[in-house]
């Protein structure tokens, strides 16, 4: 009986941990034309502020290119949420020319 209980406790488990991924909405991947960087360290600033918005999973951001590359979570956030983090830190952000937005 113990057996029993311990097998359908495992496979719960399984159902639940392997479910977890399809719940979660869509990866997306996008690229923002930033503005306003002078220094080496001002991306350190702008992907700080993007990494704190909830649902964002993955931040890059080029100072020689100017741009982040941001991979989000579509039922987590958008790109207004994640634009208006830039903007926070004091920085420009736009959709890069060709992006699709939400």
């Amino acid at each position: 009986m113990k057996k029993k209980i311990l097998i359908l406790i495992a496979s719960i488990a399984l159902m639940v941990l392997a479910g977890g991924p399809l719940l979660a909405g869509e990866i997306k991947d996008i690229t923002l034309d930033v503005t306003g960087m002078t220094c080496r360290m001002c991306p350190k600033a702008v992907k700080k502020s993007i990494s704190n918005v909830e649902g964002v999973k993955e931040v890059e951001v080029s100072y020689k290119e100017k741009e982040a590359q941001v991979k989000y979570d579509e039922d987590e956030t958008g790109v207004k949420e994640i634009i208006e983090a830039v903007e926070k830190v004091g920085y420009g952000a736009s959709l890069k020319a060709g992006m699709p937005s939400d």
